[in-house]
């Protein structure tokens, strides 16, 4: 019986989002236009599960690092273990491995917000405890600050070559308020259209925080859950370390 395509894609849209965790990223699944910085590095350490509504859960823990080839351009990879628990027979593995690039191409002025473009590939070397195709994904992300925080914003698609599924359309919001100078909390929504002629859409929402540690230490945690789609109740828990060049 294979896992929920969607209840891993979401552990897989986090680990993808390697940006910059004062606005957006990890732990939202709405990513933002922030980049590591000329020469610099993020490195996330982070744990995800989701359990889904056929009674099992899907976990997976890993790493992403992020590399700031210039400051408006970053490259990213991410790679991790999986399991999955609850059916008949508990599994375990590596999960799939993705590379991505991030381009800064607008930044934030008092009319128009920043703006970036992504690109990623995910590619299949967790079997079917990933995806089990490649998945080529690309968005727009912007961030606009509004009152006390920034809204973020992202719109763009999956195309899921050697499979079967539908290219999908994938959309979020998330809104991080910085509440005191180390910590920042904030709501997000997001979703994807369905992957399956007559298989449902995906829409979600959360709510996300970061307590920055040190200076270059920051704790992420993420709490939500599906109202209509694929997955249950979603937990996130990470951290990032900045490493300045």
């Amino acid at each position: 019986m294979h896992t929920s395509a969607f209840c891993r894609g979401l552990l897989v849209a986090l680990a993808l989002t390697a940006a910059g965790p004062a606005l957006g990223g990890p732990p939202f699944n709405v990513d933002d236009p922030g980049t590591a910085g000329a020469n610099g590095y993020n490195v996330f350490l982070n744990w995800a599960s989701n359990r889904c509504p056929e009674g099992h859960t899907y976990m997976n823990s890993g790493m992403s690092l992020a590399y700031g080839v210039r400051p408006d351009v970053e490259i990213g990879v991410a790679a991790g273990r999986a399991a999955v628990l609850g059916q008949a027979e508990d599994r375990f593995g590596w999960g799939d491995t993705s590379v991505g690039i991030k381009w800064r191409f607008q930044e934030e002025d008092r009319r128009r917000p920043q703006w970036a473009a992504v690109y990623q590939v995910s590619l299949p070397t967790g079997g079917d405890l990933g995806a089990d195709c490649t998945v080529h994904t690309a968005y727009l992300c912007g961030a606009k600050t509004m009152g006390p925080g920034t809204l973020l914003g992202n719109i763009g698609g999956n195309h899921y070559r050697g499979s079967r599924r539908e290219n999908s359309l994938l959309y979020g919001l998330a809104y991080p308020v910085a509440v005191s100078e180390k910590v920042s909390l904030g709501p997000q929504v997001y979703g994807y259209s369905a992957t399956e002629t007559g298989g449902p859409a995906e829409l979600a929402w959360g709510v996300g925080g970061t307590y920055q540690a040190s200076g270059n230490q920051t704790v992420l945690l993420q709490l939500g859950r599906s109202t209509r789609g694929n997955s249950d109740i979603n937990l996130y828990v990470g951290a990032v370390f900045d490493i300045a060049p």
